[in-house]
């Protein structure tokens, strides 16, 4: 990387990092609101059942678009929908798929009420979150991808973390809660490798020629020293898979250096990142010629499009470099105040927030705060249910003077 490009990221990082100190330290007094008041198990089973709706007509439009049943029809339809996306092509997906689209990551947002508060959890909320993370992991079989996976992975695993600033213990004392979250990693693992294998296959790569492709699109080789020790203990495949896995945590830098290397970017408003902003302007507009469709291919001749360009390239590409900053500044600013309210004011609605916040830094290595998977729809469910949570005021036990001392100045 280039100093050039070091200097970008910096400047955006300490963008975020400035707003985060800021807002964490302020806005809200310790002891506030002691305790996190459990909202109505009735928001939890609704949103429950339309994130399971959501997956069940994600999984039914899958279906009704494969030739076979398998992860070989699952990959050539996976091919056939990016080249859709990158010549902004429109799709014949029915507009009930697209609200499927809309509707599972209310399910998320469900399961990350369940995780906080399981230990007031009825037996069917819990259940209904078993069967919500069912119907996610055939959307994500079905899709042929990871991403809608690691998503959830990371908003739960957030959720511990204010399981702890809720005085509870970070995991449930639940065997089966520790069981099912064994076999998933055990099962995501399996799932990796069999996916890195089915998609070298329909490129036509065997291992050896996946580590020149490597080469030649990534600019990453292994040195022969690694690859003499590696090989005897997992193979030709296993050091692809080492590569492919290298690759994944450390590509948005190289991304991000050709990002800052352009002579010119296209800036594409959100229509890069934010998936469903970019589902509705193809629905629009639909052609070759619009906005999404120059910016693709724009990207592509960057050899940018189709990579993870992390969350600091992808909001330069949406929003431009100095829209970018603000960009990071409101991004650090919200997660402060959710990590203000959530470790000084538990019972403040706002708190909630923290996993989502959480999860966005756990995944920007690949993509911006709102465009990972889905993540903008996720953030706007996010907001709604802290909407419906009850408010304070409801609450005998709290005085209008503790209210105002939980707002702040």
């Amino acid at each position: 990387m280039s100093w050039h490009g070091v200097g970008i990221q910096l400047g955006l990082l300490a963008s975020f990092c400035f707003a985060y100190g800021i807002a964490s330290h302020t806005g809200f007094r310790q002891g506030g609101l002691q305790s996190a008041e459990v909202p109505s198990t009735s928001w939890v089973w609704l949103f429950l059942c339309i994130g399971i709706a959501g997956t069940c007509l994600q999984v039914a439009g899958k279906l009704s678009s494969l030739d076979s049943l398998g992860l070989e029809g699952i990959g050539r339809l996976r091919r056939e929908r990016a080249v859709e996306l990158y010549s902004s092509q429109p799709t014949d997906s029915a507009w009930w798929v697209g609200l499927g689209f809309l509707a599972y990551p209310a399910g998320m947002v469900g399961c990350c009420a369940v995780l906080r508060w399981y230990e007031d959890m009825r037996r069917t909320h819990v259940l209904l979150a078993f069967f919500f993370l069912a119907g996610l992991t055939a959307m994500a079989l079905f899709a042929g991808g990871r991403s809608a996976l690691v998503l959830v992975t990371a908003v739960l695993v957030s959720t511990l973390a204010l399981r702890t600033l809720d005085g509870r213990r970070a995991i449930p004392s639940s065997v089966i809660v520790r069981c099912t979250g064994a076999t998933c990693l055990v099962g995501f693992i399996a799932y990796s490798m069999a996916l890195w294998a089915i998609r070298s296959d329909l490129a036509g790569l065997d291992a050896e020629r996946y580590l020149s492709h490597a080469e030649d699109a990534w600019a990453m080789s292994v040195r022969p020293g690694f690859r003499d020790l590696l090989e005897p203990l997992v193979g030709l495949e296993g050091v692809g898979a080492v590569v492919s896995l290298t690759f994944y945590l450390s590509q948005s830098f190289a991304v991000f250096e050709r990002i800052a290397s352009a002579p010119e970017l296209p800036v594409m408003f959100g229509l890069y990142q934010v998936d469903a902003l970019a589902a509705g302007y193809r629905m629009v507009v639909g052609t070759n010629t619009g906005l999404l469709g120059t910016g693709n291919h724009a990207l592509l001749d960057l050899m940018v499009y189709g990579f993870f360009a992390g969350a600091w390239g992808g909001l330069v590409i949406d929003v431009g470099f100095f829209g970018a900053i603000a960009a990071a500044w409101v991004w650090g600013w919200l997660a402060g105040r959710c990590r203000s309210a959530a470790a000084r004011c538990p019972g403040m609605p706002i708190a909630f927030m923290l996993p989502f916040w959480c999860a966005a830094s756990l995944w920007s290595f690949a993509s911006s705060p709102i465009g990972f998977s889905n993540a903008a729809s996720l953030l706007g469910w996010f907001v709604l249910f802290v909407a419906c949570i009850p408010r304070v005021a409801r609450s005998p036990m709290i005085s209008v003077s503790s209210i105002r001392t939980a707002v702040g100045r």
